[in-house]
């Protein structure tokens, strides 16, 4: 394999031949490729490791015209810690530090980025009608009161494993929900803790929209004791829009009414694109920048 491949796959589906897994490390056609051929089917794709993100590495790595080729529901940090990114329905929305969200053009360039491409055809997705008052807290949240998990523990019950990915998509009317983003922070950028110590949040009441995200293993984080990731982002990882596509951000915490749509689907594969900007390759990226 190119040593300097810009790509990790990580082969996680042993029906899969190896070569499949191998093809895409060529980084000459990572982004040229239609998207049939951007990735393996059933991929979480990621840009960057989170632990670049929870260093302060903000420079933008790829355009959303590039993510584009790479999945259609997802989530994200736009460049330089300047909002939020969500990806629903194939729309690729920003989310401003007023929790104020607009289309991202083309060229919105962006640092960080978990995507797929929602399951069509014969991929199997689970979907259940969600009862009124189950309640969600970001795991990442200081410890959640016993009854502000209740959300997790309903879907914990659908997974086969919680050694695999799973991708879910949420939409209906919500009680509330509580919402993040940022405005960019000043040079030299501090680490990714110090802007959530500062973060704007929103509190949105009775409100209809789609949660997208993704449910990682815990093996794909947790440096030292902190739960923090290191390739990825372990547990519940949710963004929210709005249906009229004006509000969102990064979910803190919500409380479902009654019929929500929850669909769920796992996925075999990972893969990952690394930065070549000159903040991630001059990174030191063996611990996380924590705050004091």
């Amino acid at each position: 394999m190119n040593t300097r491949t810009s790509l990790l796959c990580v082969r996680l589906a042993t029906a899969l031949p190896l070569a499949a897994c191998d093809a895409t490390q060529r980084p000459e056609t990572a982004l040229t490729q239609p998207p049939e051929a951007a990735q393996l089917p059933s991929t979480l794709w990621q840009l960057a490791p989170v632990v670049a993100l929870e260093n302060g590495v903000y420079e933008g790595a790829a355009t959303v015209g590039e993510l584009r080729r790479y999945g259609d529901h997802g989530l994200g940090t736009v460049a330089r810690a300047n909002g939020e990114l969500v990806v629903a329905g194939g729309r690729f929305y920003r989310v401003d530090s007023l929790g104020a969200a607009s289309v991202a053009p083309d060229t919105q360039r962006v640092t960080f980025a978990i995507l797929t491409w929602w399951p069509r055809g014969s991929t199997p997705v689970v979907e259940r009608r969600l009862d009124a008052g189950l309640n969600f807290v970001a795991p990442r949240m200081p410890p959640p009161p016993p009854d502000s998990t209740t959300f997790q523990r309903a879907v914990d019950s659908l997974f086969a494993t919680h050694n695999w990915f799973y991708t879910l998509r949420l939409h209906g009317t919500f009680s509330a929900v509580k919402t993040r983003s940022f405005a960019e922070p000043k040079q030299p950028y501090p680490p990714f803790c110090s802007l959530v110590a500062t973060q704007d949040t929103f509190n949105l009441s009775s409100v209809t929209g789609t949660m997208v995200g993704f449910v990682e293993p815990a093996f794909v984080g947790t440096m030292g004791t902190a739960n923090l990731g290191a390739v990825s982002i372990p547990g519940y990882h949710l963004h929210f829009i709005t249906d009229d596509g004006e509000q969102g951000g990064h979910v803190l915490s919500f409380t479902t009414a009654a019929g929500v749509r929850l669909q769920v689907a796992e996925l075999e594969n990972f893969q990952m694109r690394m930065p070549r900007t000159r903040d991630y390759t001059a990174a030191n990226l063996t611990q996380v920048d924590t705050c004091p």
